[in-house]
């Protein structure tokens, strides 16, 4: 009744309050998932015109581009012709802003948007209210193939990009209360916040977790070592982070369900997730054009890795347009069982500034560390590079760990990186988290 009550009366009343249109097209994208992908392709390049002919005529950085280029936008049809503009960088943006910005920029009722930046530099950008609309949608569908129905009772246990530091408006506040969300704050997550979230959680009988993989590990860890087991959700979502296979695999045996693992954003506008048959993340094709390129632009063959670029289809006010995201994902061709058209990107590899680079030339990617440290027997690690020609590893020791698991590490990544590069392991008996929540696992002072 509830669900009925969400969907039919609580979202639309609260889209026509707002001024979003999520529920429109949260129908649509529940009935574009079936379409074959030509026509999902046809969808794509209709949406992308559209946006093209925008951008030329009402935003001065892509007028100037498509100038100096000779092209016009009946020179962008389809997503093939994508390749014939610039990667758009963050850089770019900054030292853009304003031109970047539409000339029709109050239609659209803009919305100042950030991220806290990997440098720590905040990055500021515009959206319009069709983004936040458009994600939700996705969100909303690709928590459906989980069993997630609208209304459901969920938890949310992350950082501040899910859960803000300052205390909720009047608006979250009621928002809260109709979507029977509960949020708990990641940071600062000690034994005592623990047993406090333990036991409202456990009376509050949520159908869903929601957060940050390192904040549901690290608490599924300590639920596991009290033996408290009485948190039994329907389904995990996992999202914000790169979730390792240490994650998945402590916070499905001890909520004894399956993780559902999710990648989005607003800058660019990317979305991806996982549907029950788990064969790679499904991506939102309706709302975002995914790219995966290699460092010269060249777009990469499927089963290869590749920077991921991104189109959001959906923000007028300050068109992403071939956009950086600064993530490396894998393509892959294959048709997933579910029968979804969606294509599927494979694996996401995390960061393109998780990747290590020595003196000696041999580089370290972050997807190659998650292999050699995917083990019960550590419970968390950190891999920081402190010049060209050494790596400090700090873990976490699990009660099994032994010497011969410290000499075995040692072994494995010495034939990755070489002889000529110092190692030195360090045992923690904690990695916290950053300001906002989040865990860092690879961490470059170069």
């Amino acid at each position: 009744m509830y669900s009925y009550l969400t969907r039919h009366l609580l979202y639309p009343a609260a889209d026509r309050l707002l001024g979003t249109r999520m529920m429109k097209y949260l129908k649509e994208f529940e009935q574009s998932q079936w379409w074959d992908r030509n026509r999902l392709r046809e969808l794509q390049n209709e949406k992308l015109h559209a946006l093209i002919k925008h951008a030329y005529q009402n935003v001065p950085y892509y007028h100037r581009i498509f100038n100096e280029r000779g092209i016009t936008d009946r020179d962008i049809l389809t997503i093939e012709d994508l390749i014939k503009l610039p990667i758009l960088t963050k850089e770019i943006i900054r030292n853009n802003f304003k031109d970047i910005t539409a000339t029709s920029f109050k239609r659209w009722k803009p919305l100042l948007n950030a991220t806290s930046g990997s440098t720590g530099e905040p990055f500021k950008y515009y959206i319009d209210m069709n983004v936040p609309s458009a994600a939700w949608a996705g969100t909303f569908r690709g928590w459906q193939w989980a069993g997630y129905e609208l209304g459901d009772k969920r938890i949310t246990l992350a950082g501040s990009s899910l859960v803000k530091d300052t205390p909720p408006s009047l608006i979250n506040r009621l928002r809260w209360v109709g979507e029977r969300n509960h949020p708990f704050s990641a940071v600062h997550m000690d034994q005592k916040r623990m047993t406090e979230y333990a036991n409202k959680i456990a009376f509050y009988n949520p159908k869903i977790l929601r957060g940050y993989p390192s904040a549901l590990y690290t608490f599924a860890l300590y639920l596991e070592q009290k033996g408290i087991d009485n948190i039994r959700p329907k389904a995990v979502f996992c999202t914000a982070e790169m979730l390792l296979p240490q994650h998945r695999e402590i916070i499905e045996r001890q909520f004894g369900c399956s993780v559902f693992d999710h990648y989005g954003a607003y800058d660019g506008g990317p979305q991806a997730m996982e549907c029950a048959e788990h064969r790679g993340y499904h991506i939102s094709v309706e709302k975002v054009i995914m790219e995966f390129v290699d460092k010269d632009g060249t777009q990469v063959k499927a089963g290869h890795t590749g920077n991921i670029i991104c189109t959001d289809l959906y923000n007028y006010t300050m068109p992403f347009i071939r956009y950086a995201v600064g993530d490396r994902g894998k393509p892959c061709d294959e048709v997933c069982p579910c029968g979804r058209a969606l294509p599927l990107m494979k694996s996401l590899e995390g960061r393109t500034t998780d990747v290590l680079i020595f003196d000696n030339g041999i580089s370290l990617s972050g997807p190659a560390l998650t292999v050699v440290f995917a083990t019960s027997r550590i419970k968390q690690y950190q891999v920081i590079q402190e010049n060209g020609k050494k790596l400090l590893i700090k873990v976490v020791k699990s009660a099994d760990y032994t010497q011969a698991d410290t000499d075995h590490y040692l072994g494995i990544i010495k034939s990755h990186v070489g002889n000529d590069i110092e190692i030195e392991i360090k045992f923690v008996d904690e990695i916290p988290a950053t300001k906002t929540g989040k865990y860092k696992f690879i961490i470059s002072d170069i």
